[in-house]
Formats: C-alpha cells, structure tokens, sequence
C-alpha cells in the first residue's frame, strides 16, 4: 500500500512537471503574421457520406476568401451511397469545387491516405487545407488558417469540437475532451516538438507534402495525420504552428457510441505509438498514473491514508488540467466548456485505461467500413 501511494506522487510529480512545460509552449503558441492571400486548395476526403457531405461543402463554400484564389477538390472513396451524386450536383453550380473519384485502394496505404494522395494531384494551391466530410467550418476558416503561415511555417494545426445540436451531456464531455487533447498537442508544438494534431483541421504547404512524397510517402498509417506532422517536423527549415481563432474551428458529428469512442481512441493510441516513437514517451508514465490513481481509490478501502494521497493527486492533476486548458479556452472563446472540468477529470482519469484494454485485446481497427491489423 505505500508502495502505491509513493507511486501515485512520483508519477504525479512528473506529470506535473510535464503540465507546466505544455502551458509555457501553449503561451508561446498561435502566432499569426500578415493578411497575405495565397491560392489555397481545400481537400475533402468522402466515404458514405451522403447524410453530411452537403452540409460540409456548403460551409466550405462560404468561405470569404476570393473566389479566384480558392479550389475544392473533393474525393469520392469508394462510397456505396448517394455520396458521389450529391458531390456531383453540387460541383456543376458552383466551379470551384473539383470532384475526384476513387475505385481502388492499394494494398499498401489505408482508405483514406489512398484518398488523399490522389485528391493531392488535383489540387493546384499554395496552401492546402484538409477537412473531412463530416464536418462543418466557418465562413472564415480558410482565411484564419492561412494568417498563421509565416515564412518559417510549413504547417498548421487547428482545433476541432463535437457539433452538438441538442447540447447532449456526453457530447459535451467529448468536445471538451478534444479541447483538451488538442489543447495540450498545440503546448508541445509551441516548444518546437509537435507531437498530434488532428486531421480534419490542417493546413500544410504544397510544396512541402510534395517534398515528402505526398500521402503515399508517409507509408501506411492509420493515423496519417500524425504521420504527416511528423514527417513535417523532420523538415529542419519548417516549423509547426497553432491556429488559435475561433474562426479556425471546425465542428464535427458526434461519434454514434461507446464503441465508436473506444475505436477511435484505441485507433489514435495505436497509430500515436507507432508514429512518434519516443515524443510519445511521456504517454507512459501518464498512464501509469492513471491507473495507480484508479487502484488508490479502490485500494483505499483497506489502507485509508491511501485514499488522502490519490485524492490529494487528483486535486492537483484537476488544477494542473485546469491551468493547462485555460489560456487556449479563453483564445478561443470556450471558457463556459471548462465548467465541466471536474466531472472531466473524472472521466479522463478513466476512459484511457478502457482504450488501452480495447486496444490490446481488440488485434485490429474498424475504420469507414474497413479493417486493418495492428
């Protein structure tokens, strides 16, 4: 029982430490330049998607960005829906939007990189921007995201948040989880090691991801996103930066259920492990945490000064996420989320130890119809 207990403040000691450099590298980030206006492509991947596309390319089409400068290339993957004739009649009334279909995927990339890679060739802009099919962006999205790019800059990272209409209670947990996450991935690229972002909110450079070999070159991920970021980082003269602006948020569908949650999630982890290596090391002790925390409290029955220490812990970790959180939240209008940091705290204590059970017991990711092996 001390054991835990010594356990529980040493990892809550590092994490600690770790929570205090994110929050210096959130303050150092999201540095926009000037008002340039570079031709940008906006890339679109779709897979059955016939509920949502037409929502998500109306929003893009709103964009008060000149016409001129803009394009929408939009890629059909292989959808067995009304996906492709939704794209279709929306293409021939306006010219800007580009479609482009898929009818194979190679063995070697998954759906979606297969996707991006040919949606890549068409595109003809400086800047290129990613969203996904499902989701809905600003009028100005595409202008907000391309301040950000000053010269040093090859890529942006942007904020995503579950779209919920009815303001349901678990959605708003999950958005708020995304905060989070993004939150403290955007503290690591403000200290020049970007670790995550997400890949329906990007911005990169065209010249860039042709250097890299576009989405082909990152070789088979079923986090490409992250794959891409650090491929980005490898690039010694680009550096990674932060889109901090309200109008650079995108919202997207909440997920259908639990198991929907734990795949993405174990989908993430996998694919983060695989990806980064050793930038995802901390990840291991966090977790340790976690679950030493969660043994505390259960182990409390029969030792009860190990139920002050865990409590004491989780005091500290709630203000430590709370500190982390607040300057992005305020940066981007969010605040009122934070109001459900506590019962967050409760939930992020939690839901990793799941993921990282299902990941282990699952042996494969169901992903758009689709399964891949670890």
């Amino acid at each position: 029982m001390l054991f835990l207990g010594v356990l529980i403040l040493t990892y809550m000691g590092f994490y600690l430490m770790v929570t205090f450099f994110l929050f210096v590298g959130v303050l150092l980030a999201g540095r926009a330049s000037n008002g340039e206006t570079p031709s940008v492509s906006v890339l679109i991947p779709a897979r059955n998607e016939e509920d949502k596309i037409e929502g998500c390319l109306k929003a893009v089409l709103l964009q008060d960005y000149p016409e001129e400068l803009m394009e929408i290339v939009v890629v059909n993957d292989r959808s067995t829906d009304g996906t492709a004739q939704i794209i279709s009649r929306i293409a021939s009334t306006d010219r800007r939007l580009k479609p482009v279909d898929v009818s194979y995927k190679p063995p070697e990339l998954t759906g979606k990189q297969n996707a991006l890679d040919e949606g890549l060739r068409h595109c003809t802009g400086e800047i290129i921007l990613n969203t996904d099919a499902d989701c809905v962006v600003s009028p100005g999205w595409v202008r907000s995201m391309v301040r950000y790019f000053k010269e040093d800059v090859g890529m942006v990272m942007g904020f995503t948040l579950i779209r919920s209409a009815g303001g349901a209670f678990g959605e708003m947990i999950l958005s708020l989880d995304m905060l989070f996450l993004l939150n403290a991935a955007a503290g690591a690229a403000g200290l020049g090691v970007p670790v995550s972002c997400i890949g329906n909110n990007i911005a990169y450079r065209s010249d860039l991801i042709r250097k890299i070999g576009g989405f082909k070159g990152l070789g088979r991920s079923v986090t490409e996103d992250a794959e891409l970021i650090q491929a980005v980082r490898r690039q010694m003269n680009w550096g990674v930066e932060v889109a901090y602006d309200p109008e650079a948020v995108v919202y997207t569908s909440p997920l259908r259920g639990m198991r929907d949650f734990l795949n993405q999630r174990a989908r993430w982890l996998i694919g983060g492990f695989e990806t980064m290596a050793w930038t995802v090391m901390p990840l291991v002790p966090i977790l340790i945490l976690h679950l030493s925390l969660a043994l505390g409290f259960i182990l409390s029955m029969l030792w009860r000064p190990l139920f002050w220490i865990s409590s004491a812990a989780l005091c500290a970790k709630f203000l430590a996420d709370l500190i982390l959180t607040l300057p992005g939240a305020l940066r981007l209008k969010k605040q009122s989320m934070l109001l459900l940091m506590p019962i967050y705290e409760i939930f992020i204590l939690i839901y990793p130890i799941l993921v990282m059970i299902y990941a282990i017991m699952i042996g494969e990711i169901r992903w758009k119809g689709e399964v891949y092996r670890k």
